[in-house]
C-alpha cells in the first residue's frame, strides 16, 4: 500500500536563509531540483519536517515575494491601506 502525503502548493513557502519566499510555481517541486522565487532569488529544493524551520531563527518574509505576490492577487499593500473610522 501507499501512504500518500499531499501538500497544498499554496502553503509552501521556501526558506533561504532566513527568509521565506513565494514560488513562481504552483507545483510541487521534486527533491534537488533549482526553483526560482517570485522576488527572483533560485535555491535547489529539499524538504525538512515542519518542527525544524524555528530550530536556528524564526523566517522573516521576503518583502518583495509578498510585493509581487499581493499585486498579482489585487491585494492592497501595507502601506497603501487605510484605517477607516
Amino acid at each position: 500500500m501507499i501512504a500518500a502525503i499531499y501538500f497544498d502548493p499554496l502553503a509552501v513557502h521556501p526558506v533561504i536563509e532566513g527568509e521565506w519566499h513565494r514560488m513562481r510555481s504552483s507545483e510541487i517541486p521534486d527533491p534537488g531540483r533549482t526553483i526560482t522565487m517570485l522576488c527572483g532569488a533560485s535555491g535547489t529544493t529539499s524538504f525538512k519536517p515542519m518542527s525544524e524551520r524555528r530550530s536556528r531563527e524564526i523566517p522573516r518574509q521576503c518583502v518583495p515575494c509578498d510585493t509581487i505576490f499581493r499585486r498579482e492577487c489585487g491585494i492592497p499593500l501595507p502601506k497603501d491601506r487605510t484605517s477607516r473610522r
